[in-house]
């Protein structure tokens, strides 16, 4: 549940017994909509699968389409690289983080504009950020973070925070974000395309840094 104060700051856990997925259904979805249902799967290739990655510049064009075997592959695979997440842990006490990149950030830019970002258009930026922290801290070479912000480009998704925004209104929505331990961010980087990992050990410098490059 979102609270003024923060995204996602309250509920409970219930697993599924099934989950049932219409496909026929992307076909009534605005592009707007679909581009936020991209920006999901665009995360899944980052954290977990460096060939799903691949698939989403290759197939662009199918893609953006919503040609029905594309799109089952997508779904497909994203769905199961969350299962997997999940399933080795639950309650997000340590691997289930890495599900978290670009939403520190992006629940912070959510919040910062009222809601008036969707959620898609927040993690979008968000992940142009964690990435950028990564290159920033020799993380990820330049050449793999500039796949990541043209990908992201390419489904029509934003990558600069919108003007009007204050860097202190950030940091304040981001210290008040549920990944928080002990007051302290847990930030999801990535080591390289497919290989992400939690850190706490981000010099609030580099964060300010970060957001100040992206604010358009």
């Amino acid at each position: 549940m979102d609270l003024p104060e923060g995204k996602n700051l309250l509920g409970t856990f219930y697993q599924p017994r099934a989950v049932y997925i219409g496909l026929s259904f992307l076909k009534t979805l605005s592009e707007k909509d679909l581009a936020n249902g991209l920006a999901e799967i665009i995360k899944y290739s980052i954290i977990g699968d460096h060939n799903l990655f691949e698939f989403l510049e290759q197939e662009s064009d199918g893609i953006k389409k919503r040609k029905p075997s594309l799109m089952e592959s997508l779904v497909g695979r994203s769905c199961k690289i969350k299962a997997d997440v999940v399933e080795m842990d639950e309650k997000e006490l340590g691997l289930r983080r890495i599900l978290n990149f670009g939403h520190t950030l992006g629940h912070a830019l959510e919040a910062a504009s009222g809601y008036g970002l969707s959620h898609g258009e927040a993690v979008s930026i968000g992940m142009v950020g964690a990435a950028n922290i990564s290159h920033r801290l020799d993380y990820l070479d330049m050449a793999s973070y500039q796949r990541i912000v043209d990908l992201i480009k390419h489904y029509h998704l934003p990558t600069k925070i919108p003007a009007g925004m204050e860097t202190a209104q950030i940091m304040g929505f981001m210290a008040t974000d549920k990944k928080a331990v002990g007051g302290q961010l847990h930030f999801v980087l990535i080591k390289k395309i497919g290989a992400p990992f939690v850190t706490p050990e981000i010099p609030p410098g580099v964060v300010v840094e970060t957001i100040e490059a992206l604010q358009g």
